[in-house]
């Protein structure tokens, strides 16, 4: 379920970079009431959600606020959040999440996939991949304080519940909400596949023939959510979310081979799958439970979110991404992994409820209250004691606002960052995706504030340390702010930073650290971790014979049979280096193969490790015999999975695939028709 939730979402972020415009933590319009404040104050809000809750009040004066205590830290429940797999963004080669938004501690600095870095991917999506999320964006899209004073954002928080919804009412209301998709009754270049002429539902059965129905698809909805005692707007928000308007989703089609017949509107089970599976996932979950019509389908997907989600407690928008309870977070239970999952279709809600008339009715909001959360007080944090210069990449324009929709020109060639450079972060929730971007405040040549967006702009302040050493990431804050910044490492293979912006070296490479407050204004350094080591002591290897990738620490070009001696001796820094084999040192003629570790070494000190891919040596035992063929037909058959240098290994023919091509490789190599030529990596 969580994969084409993400997949749904790759459709509309895809297209964030067009359709943002700046929320940018909104400033109230509305005068707040001291006494409504003060009442919310007493239910246990803190008086910063309190201020801007009073001024959504202040529009809409029968929603009700709840406040959801829980008793976890802050920086606890964005730590767990943070962990591999259970937040993700979605990175295109055209647009998708900001820059620091994707984590860069797993990968290599390797451009794949059209991407200047090879993520590590946790699903597949339209034009694009999802990868792990950064602990900030985590800490931006987790914070509470940065939606509940938007009408369109507060709306993750509504309570799902049936309530007081009259049954017909609602029905009409439901309608309206579909009018133009394909479950629409009214006939339009959507619907033709799945309504009959009539307005109900038709659909195809298990043996492939087109059959009708006596209901259309808002009576189906509706009626599943009344039984299940889930809100029918919600639950037709989550299907339009899930497969889009036009219905093109093989989940919905009841013809995708294997499956004819079974249906899943909700994407119920379609669980992560980096080979993009997930729909014949989802569809084997529908099997699995008889979901043989599309009636079956949204009644099973309602049931499935009201028993597991919402009489779980995950019962808002928020909750089911978070789920956070009154003393313990669940990472695992967790309705999708986007980042933005609990944002996505709430501008569509937004604007259904206006169209139905029901945005003035009566909601209930639960919005989580977090120990130590951040105080809302920062308005700017900067650089403080380090250059402000900065490169600005060419294909980048400056705007008027820190938005995509601002007006913008060409970049000029003598463009400069303010002074105190510092970042801003902007919100959109006109698109259907809610994202963020993050932006650069510039001067432009008359010395206007203008604004660049993070990607492309390169700091030149730089922090250097040496591996195994601190050194202390000093920033500041305009006057009146008393909230702690936070700080998170793009990639702490190479630094870490701790909560007091103490930056430790970990391993000889360069990343960025980054130091934020809540309402996303953020300050970027370089880091350079040097080895500390004997100033003759080289920090990287080169080589003219052979492919030493620093950024991946990988030595490749290799051919089966070759040496220690043959290998030291088309390294430059042969002197510094130490060849290891299953934890032992290797000398002289003994072969090097797939899985050995170069180390260069400053006395008894490793200054740098890289680890040798054999082209053809799949197994590690340097040569290319049967077992080899075996451990490529095993990764073709997903018998195994090969790891990340043993699929390098196996990719004989370089063409960042394994297939049969390369085992036939392997064979011929073996039979002596052709020699594997080694392949840089």
């Amino acid at each position: 379920m969580n994969s084409l939730s993400r997949r749904a979402v790759s459709l509309l972020v895809t297209l964030l970079v067009v359709l943002s415009s700046s929320l940018a933590f909104a400033v109230p319009s509305f005068a707040a009431d001291e006494a409504y404040i003060n009442s919310l104050v007493a239910k246990g809000f803190p008086r910063n959600y309190a201020v801007k809750l009073a001024v959504v009040h202040a529009k809409h004066p029968l929603w009700e606020f709840q406040p959801m205590k829980v008793n976890l830290d802050w920086d606890y429940v964005v730590s767990e959040e943070s962990k591999p797999k259970v937040c993700t963004v979605f990175v295109s080669s055209g647009s998708g999440a900001t820059r620091l938004f994707a984590d860069r501690s797993l990968g290599t600095n390797t451009p794949s996939n059209g991407l200047d870095y090879t993520y590590v991917i946790r699903d597949v999506g339209t034009g694009g991949y999802y990868v792990d999320a950064s602990d900030m964006c985590v800490a931006t899209f987790m914070n509470p304080l940065n939606f509940i004073d938007d009408d369109i954002a507060i709306l993750m928080f509504e309570h799902l519940g049936w309530g007081d919804l009259v049954y017909a009412d609602a029905v009409i209301d439901v309608e309206t909400m579909l009018t133009g998709s394909f479950m629409s009754k009214t006939r339009n270049s959507n619907n033709t596949n799945f309504v009959s002429d009539d307005g109900k539902i038709k659909y195809v059965n298990t043996e492939g023939k087109v059959v009708g129905t006596s209901v259309t698809f808002a009576e189906a909805i509706t009626t599943a959510a009344q039984k299940n005692g889930v809100n029918p707007f919600f639950l037709c928000s989550r299907i339009l979310g899930e497969m889009g308007y036009a219905g093109k989703s093989g989940s919905v089609t009841g013809t995708v081979s294997g499956y004819t017949g079974y249906y899943n509107y909700m994407n119920v089970g379609a669980t992560d799958s980096s080979t993009g599976d997930a729909v014949r996932n989802g569809l084997a979950t529908a099997k699995k439970n008889g979901w043989t019509s599309p009636i079956l389908a949204i009644e099973g997907g309602a049931a499935t979110i009201a028993d597991g989600y919402i009489k779980a407690g995950q019962d808002t928008q928020y909750l089911q991404k978070f789920n956070v309870k009154t003393n313990s977070i669940t990472t695992y239970h967790q309705y999708m992994t986007a980042i933005n999952g609990a944002h996505f279709m709430l501008k569509t809600s937004y604007d259904n409820y206006k169209a139905t008339g029901t945005l003035e009715n009566k909601k209930v909001f639960k919005i989580p209250v977090y120990n130590n959360m951040p105080d809302g007080t920062g308005k700017r944090i900067y650089l403080n004691g380090y250059s402000t210069n900065a490169t600005v990449a060419s294909k980048a324009t400056i705007r008027q606002q820190p938005n995509y929709n601002a007006t913008s020109t060409t970049l000029p060639s003598n463009i400069v960052l303010r002074a105190g450079i510092r970042g801003t972060g902007s919100m959109s929730t006109t698109a259907t995706a809610l994202y963020c971007a993050m932006w650069y405040e510039t001067t432009n040549s008359s010395g206007a504030l203008t604004y660049v967006i993070e990607d492309y702009v390169q700091p030149a302040a730089t922090l250097n340390v040496a591996k195994g050493k601190t050194i202390q990431f000093n920033t500041k804050q305009d006057s009146g702010s008393t909230e702690k910044p936070r700080y998170f490492s793009w990639d702490t293979r190479v630094a870490t930073v701790n909560s007091s912006g103490v930056v430790t070296g970990v391993a000889v490479g360069t990343t960025k650290v980054v130091a934020y407050l809540a309402n996303g204004s953020f300050a970027v350094i370089n880091v350079n971790v040097t080895s500390g080591g004997s100033s003759s002591v080289p920090s990287s290897a080169t080589s003219g014979t052979y492919s030493v990738n620093n950024n991946a620490s990988f030595i490749s070009k290799i051919s089966v049979g070759t040496t220690v001696d043959q290998l030291l001796a088309g390294i430059n820094e042969r002197k510094y280096i130490t060849v290891i084999k299953n934890g032992t040192a290797i000398t002289g003629s003994t072969p090097v193969s797939t899985g050995c570790v170069v180390q260069i070494k400053d006395g008894s000190t490793v200054v740098k490790s890289y680890t040798v891919i054999v082209t053809g040596d799949i197994n590690g035992d340097g040569n290319v015999t049967a077992a080899d063929s075996l451990g490529i037909r095993d990764q073709i058959l997903g018998a195994s999975q090969l790891d990340a240098v043993r699929f390098k290994a196996a990719d004989i023919n370089g063409d960042g695939k394994i297939t049969a091509a390369d085992s036939l490789g392997v064979r011929d190599h073996i039979l002596g028709v052709s020699r594997i030529v080694p392949k840089a990596y």
